[in-house]
């Protein structure tokens, strides 16, 4: 289930496709591989929405967690 996540990523978030990429989702935290510095603030700050609409997306709870690393 969690794999859905990397894969759906870009649909769930086009607006986010280049700047982010989802590498790896396991034990509910969603890794992302952000473009630079800035960007990675930028989700950060948003983090909390970003995984209400990953779930509210499945409606389920997949991730509560999401791990920033830069390219």
């Amino acid at each position: 289930n969690e794999h859905e996540v990397v894969n759906d990523f870009e649909k769930i978030f086009p607006e986010f496709n280049k700047v982010a990429k989802a590498k790896t989702a396991q034990y509910s935290t969603l890794t992302l591989k952000v473009e630079n510095a800035a960007w990675r603030n930028e989700l950060k700050f948003k983090e909390k929405e970003i995984i209400e609409k990953i779930n509210s997306y499945y409606c389920q709870e997949r991730i509560n967690k999401i791990k920033f690393s830069a390219r």
